[in-house]
């Protein structure tokens, strides 16, 4: 079992990329995540959003916990604590899954990938102490590689020309490299663990390394990608191209279910920001056919007996001009930002009726409109229905201002996703 690692929040930690990635910061700006400091937006976050979904995006995000399950009974281990099958997961293949408590509430989701016949890591919230409540008599270890020296670097290329760059870099475009699978390279000499992944919608690759690889590795794609259309990306652009690809995080779209002590989650206070996978329009990924008695079972098996979960997930189109006249209402100037609104305080109003809540609302410069997620909690609200969320600003007087803003119930994702073309 791995120690507790704790870091001084006042200290400057960049990450093994952050050298070559620095110098191409015109802003200045970073944000504090997972022990580390990374670049929030290199340029503007809307230019970035493009390189994405034009070019190809090169970004930074060692600061993703790193969860290792490894020993004799590490698939046997996984298959008893995730909802899908562990024994369908071959070596240098990854999945995306859940982790659910016995109420069948989401504890955390993300990648789990195997890299050994003995080893799974799951790239996702902290599991650690959650996952060690079920390790009795199990021959595993499970480690948080946070402040260890068994960290490593995640360089991420995302974007419609990420095939071109990376032939650029490697002098090889990887195309038969299926989705969700992985195998190792050599990049200038160093090792480097190459999975076709990512979490913007888009074709990408994801690429695991050490300290000393990492060092340059970041401008190495920056420069020689250049004249294939790649770019710099910060983290406020991933953050709102995941929403148009339909894509969760932890701690915004739910509130975890288990005992998460790295994280805070203060704002999304009370029951209802508990998931089920279905809840979050993933329970297809839910296999109640295995003979598995993993953990929340019964609970998802309820669920499912019962036709219809408790909420269910579609996206919202959002009315900008409905939140510049909350703005004009109060005599302050509109602020409409690509920037993740954490508006945790949104209610979807059908009528004069509460019918769930939004999260995760952003411009998105692709559909030129105001997005985010809609958790609906009433079952008369479907796909094409109008709507209207309760929007709060303040004024910058000290009064919280109030108004509804039209949105129309639309289908999830807002992007058409690409990330499985070999082209």
């Amino acid at each position: 079992m791995a120690a507790e690692h704790t870091y001084d929040p006042s200290a400057f930690t960049g990450t093994f990329l952050n050298p070559g990635a620095a110098p191409y910061s015109r802003t200045g700006l970073w944000i504090a995540w997972g022990g580390y400091h990374l670049v929030d937006h290199y340029v503007n976050e809307i230019s970035e959003m493009m390189v994405l979904r034009e070019g190809a995006g090169i970004e930074d995000k060692t600061p993703l916990f790193k969860t290792i399950i490894e020993g004799p009974d590490a698939e046997a281990f996984v298959d008893r604590v995730q909802v899908r099958d562990a024994s369908k997961v071959d070596v240098d293949h990854g999945i995306y899954t859940f982790y659910c408590d016995n109420e069948g509430h989401v504890v955390s989701d993300g990648i789990t990938f195997r890299t050994a016949s003995d080893q799974f890591i799951h790239m996702g919230g902290p599991l650690v102490g959650w996952l060690s409540e079920f390790a009795d008599g199990c021959d595993v270890e499970l480690a948080d590689t946070l402040n260890t020296d068994r960290d490593y670097s995640v360089l991420c290329l995302q974007g419609p020309r990420s095939h071109d760059v990376l032939e650029a870099v490697t002098g090889d475009a990887h195309r038969d490299l299926p989705f969700s699978r992985g195998r190792m390279i050599t990049i200038d000499g160093h090792e480097v663990r190459l999975w076709r992944t990512g979490f913007t919608g888009e074709i990408g690759f994801e690429m695991w390394m050490g300290p000393e690889a990492a060092t340059d590795m970041f401008s190495v794609f920056v420069e020689r990608g250049r004249a294939h259309g790649a770019a710099p990306i910060g983290n406020a652009a991933q953050a709102a191209t995941r929403v148009e690809a339909g894509m969760l995080i932890i701690g915004v779209d739910y509130r975890p279910a288990g005992p998460l002590a790295q994280v805070q989650f203060a704002y999304l206070d009370g029951d209802r920001y508990f998931h089920t996978p279905a809840e979050l329009n993933f329970g297809r990924l839910v296999n109640l056919r295995r003979d598995i008695d993993f953990v929340g079972r019964r609970a998802l098996e309820a669920e499912a007996a019962a036709g219809r979960p408790g909420k269910v997930m579609r996206g919202l189109d959002i009315d900008p001009a409905g939140i510049a006249a909350v703005y004009e209402s109060a005599g302050t100037p509109p602020f409409l930002s690509p920037r993740l609104h954490r508006h945790f305080n949104s209610e979807i109003l059908a009528g004069s009726a509460v019918a769930g809540f939004a999260t995760s609302m952003c411009w998105s410069p692709v559909l030129e409109t105001m997005i985010g997620f809609a958790h609906l909690e009433s079952p008369e609200v479907a796909v094409g229905d109008e709507v209207a969320l309760t929007w709060q600003i303040h004024d910058g007087r000290g009064r919280e201002v109030s108004g509804e803003v039209p949105a129309r119930v639309v289908d999830l994702p807002f992007v058409e996703m690409r990330r499985r073309r070999i082209n």
